[in-house]
């Protein structure tokens, strides 16, 4: 089987549910690891590379505690798009639905992601950007002005 048939049979939907049961269990060190170092997450005015599994874990835990504070708890990733760029990276355009304990939607915002399918056939987040209209991802998530 070659690279591309591959990447073509991952399922980046479960991957990405994968994901967000990080966040929603407050697992940040676990979040971490669905990241390939050095890890980049932009947005329109805030932009930061990550370079280690500590930084990581950081930013996603004091992500969680932004929306913990807010009363969100569950997170749910809906795949928009999947784009194959090369034999082992793709790129992704997810919508996040962001819920409170009630069920009731509090943020719905939009992602896009980079990613890489590893030798263990395994993806790996290279690059996230918060690409969100209304800008609610991106006033929450924990990012430096540098790059």
């Amino acid at each position: 089987m070659d690279g591309s048939s591959t990447l073509e049979s991952v399922d980046v939907q479960q991957f990405l549910t994968n994901f967000a049961e990080t966040f929603n269990n407050n697992k940040p060190e676990l979040a971490a690891t669905f990241c390939l170092l050095p890890s980049i997450i932009i947005g329109d005015h805030n932009k930061t590379v990550l370079n280690s599994q500590k930084a990581l874990q950081a930013i996603f835990s004091r992500f969680i505690r932004r929306l913990h504070a807010k009363g969100i708890v569950n997170f749910v990733p809906e795949v928009n798009q999947t784009m194959r760029l090369s034999d082992s990276l793709l790129f992704t355009n997810i919508r996040w639905q962001l819920f409170d304990k009630e069920g009731q939607l509090q943020v719905n915002g939009s992602s896009s992601y980079t990613m890489q399918l590893m030798p263990d056939q395994q993806l790996k987040i290279i690059i996230t950007v918060i690409d969100d209209e209304e800008k609610q991802l991106e006033k929450m998530f924990p990012l430096s002005k540098r790059l």
